[in-house]
């Protein structure tokens, strides 16, 4: 049978049914249309029924049904598709008529194109490491018409969309998941936390097992927050968690499959965790249309994905595309397409996702309504600010309303109504994690352990043992307690309160207590004379001092230090390998570093630089009268450009953030049996 797709001994679980399936009950989604029927055929779309009262058959769209009712049609038919007869239950050739379709089911998608030949996709699926047993949708995408991101408008209004009020009302414990270690040399990897917005004490997580570098197998549990049990299910791949529906029902993960080439993750697998061993009820292939015909592309692996509702899934390729995709078919609601995409942010309730696209003209952060992929407009970021660049780390705030972003040593605010920046605000280095960060209470950020408070814009405390597989989720930061030892037999996840309750008030203190620079201070400025134009490295300091509100006298108690050095030269390569530019040979290059240091009392309050790198583009129309050393030389000389490209923040907080771990005492946390 066509669109068929093979899976290769991952969630693989073959049910014992009879040849002819029995009467049941259908209904449909809505619980608008019920009727008593046999299962006669399922051709990946629609699903053929004989009804029991007068024996016509009728045929339905899968994900028009209930869940049960599409969970059922896949078991049976995968079930059916190692019989000599696989096509149907029975053979029928009577005339089929259309099921009477609710009133909301009426409408459908209309920017999907056609799929693809049947022909085509079965030539393409046997190639395909992991798909479906049986007759299940077929997975390659119908895309949908490109969106014009260039063509929104500058501004957006819209409504807040807030996050459901979940509340956890019974008391967390420690959730304990134990797990049997192979031999010593195993690696255990814990692979992230995921919850159900209508079923919040349900948890998913998964830890995997390698050795000598190669991925054997991971271990999925399902747990209840609330009454500490425990299912788990063991399976001989690489699988990430992604995260569950919202009603609970389903897991998402990303399979990272092994080809001749390197290890690629572009499959997402859809698992049924409200049945025994956790059977797949889908893979989906999002990016299947961007194979190359020498066979895997990068292309098609998968960044990142999450659920939007029980049906419909976002993914994001590594490539910079994003595709809204239905879990029933594989269908493509819509599509972006952009040279980059690179990151992606969805507000509490789902509703909107905000995207940086990059495009001729620089990157822009578009905002887009989730459903149909309209795009809404652009986050508008004023000249004064240091604009967010591609590896910005944005989060709504979780009643919808604020937008902040992380990137690098700065943090700043837009009205999420409207897209207007608020604030901008120097908080220091945060954590190589900072891409966790999640907005704790209306006035807190935690930012890769880092808990900054927005109103006073200040980082007020560290912790220093925050993961990046940790989450926030109802009100609680769920951190993963790795295994205490190598002989350790289970690892732990603790719903946590941050700010926990020990940590200090953050008192009502002063511009001077809580800034070591700020406008109002006086500075001593020096510019080392070695700079070649250091007359106007000095007027374009006191111009960012003067714009600061910072005062320069030669009598200060705080200086500010502008240097420069030649570091040792060191010899760089030029070749084919390389550069592709058909150059080979070496040349000396002499790297700079220019700094920028507060001091006070011989202490440094602050300090900052930056560096020289060697030139890259070098053509072979530039070498045919010149040397390679002649031509480095040139392009290595130092500009104003790179002289006046630091930047001084207005104010600058004391480092007298505390530090704690998340559980200040430590405790071992036993074995549930």
């Amino acid at each position: 049978m066509k669109h068929i797709l093979i899976l290769t001994g991952v969630f693989c679980l073959i049910l014992s049914f009879s040849l002819f399936a029995d009467d049941r009950t259908w209904t449909d989604r809505a619980g608008k249309f019920q009727v008593e029927a046999t299962l006669l055929d399922f051709d990946g779309k629609e699903v053929k029924l004989k009804k029991k009262e007068d024996g016509k058959v009728i045929s339905l769209d899968l994900e028009k049904l209930s869940l049960p009712d599409q969970v059922y049609v896949k078991k049976t038919m995968e079930s059916l598709s190692k019989s000599e007869e696989p096509k149907s239950v029975e053979k029928n050739t009577e005339p089929v008529e259309k099921a009477p379709e609710s009133p909301s089911e009426k409408t459908t998608s209309k920017r999907s194109r056609k799929p693809l030949p049947e022909d085509e996709d079965e030539e393409n699926s046997q190639n395909e490491e992991i798909a479906f047993r049986g007759k299940i949708p077929v997975t390659r995408l119908s895309i949908a018409r490109q969106i014009r991101t260039d063509l929104t408008k500058p501004g957006w209004s819209i409504s807040p969309d807030p996050a459901k009020t979940l509340t956890l009302d019974f008391p967390l414990q420690p959730m304990v998941f134990p797990y049997r270690r192979q031999d010593f040399s195993t690696h255990i990897k814990m692979e992230g936390i995921g919850f159900a917005d209508e079923s919040p004490e349900t948890i998913l997580t998964a830890a995997s097992f390698s050795s000598h570098g190669e991925t054997k197998m991971t271990q999925v549990y399902v747990g209840n927050l609330k009454t500490l049990e425990i299912q788990s299910q063991l399976f001989p791949a690489r699988l990430s968690p992604l995260g569950l529906s919202p009603d609970g029902t389903k897991a998402l993960f990303i399979q990272e499959t092994t080809t001749e080439r390197r290890d690629n993750k572009i499959h997402l697998t859809i698992a049924d965790v409200t049945q025994p061993k956790f059977p797949c009820i889908g893979v989906l292939i999002p990016f299947a249309e961007l194979k190359r015909d020498r066979g895997f592309d990068s292309k098609m692996e998968i960044e990142w994905a999450d659920w939007i509702d029980n049906e419909q899934i976002l993914a994001q390729s590594r490539s910079g595309q994003l595709v809204l995709l239905k879990t029933g078919t594989g269908a493509a609601v819509w599509t972006l397409e952009g040279s980059s995409i690179s990151s992606v942010t969805l507000s509490p309730g789902k509703k909107y996702l905000l995207t940086c696209c990059h495009q001729n003209r620089g990157s822009v952060h578009v905002l887009i309504e989730t459903q149909t992929g309209r795009p809404l407009g652009q986050l508008q970021t004023p000249k004064s600010w240091k604009v967010p660049g591609s590896g910005a780390h944005f989060v709504f705030s979780p009643d919808g309303t604020k937008l902040a972003a992380c990137d690098n040593d700065w943090i700043h605010l837009w009205d999420a109504t409207n897209g207007a920046a608020t604030d901008s605000f120097y908080v220091g280095r945060v954590s190589v994690y900072k891409r966790n960060m999640f907005w704790i209470e209306p006035s807190y950020l935690l930012a890769g352990g880092t808990l900054i408070e927005t109103k006073q814009q200040l980082p007020i405390w560290k912790y220093s043992d925050t993961q990046s597989e940790d989450s926030f989720f109802a009100g609680k930061y769920w951190h993963m307690k790795r295994p205490d030892s190598s002989d350790s037999t289970h690892f732990a996840v603790l719903g946590l309160t941050i700010p926990h309750a020990a940590m200090p008030k953050l008192p009502l203190l002063t511009d001077s207590q809580k800034y070591c620079i700020r406008p109002g201070i006086t500075v001593k400025l020096t510019v080392d004379s070695a700079i070649p134009d250091h007359e106007k490295v000095r007027n374009y300091v006191r111009s960012l001092l003067r714009n600061n509100g910072i005062n320069v006298a030669d009598n200060a108690a705080v200086s500010l230090k502008v240097t420069i050095k030649a570091e040792e030269p060191k010899e760089v390569y030029y070749g084919d390998h390389f550069f592709g530019r058909n150059i080979t040979g070496h040349a000396n290059f002499t790297a700079h570093t220019m700094s920028y240091q507060f001091e006070q009392d011989g202490k440094v309050l602050w300090a900052t630089s930056c560096r020289t790198a060697a030139p890259s583009t070098i053509t072979n129309e530039e070498l045919k009268n010149r040397s390679l050393q002649d031509i480095v030389n040139e392009k290595s000389k130092l500009t104003s450009s790179w002289y006046l490209s630091v930047e001084i923040p207005k104010k600058i907080p004391f480092d007298k953030a505390g530090t704690s771990s998340l559980i200040p005492i430590r405790t071992s946390i036993g074995k549930r049996h």
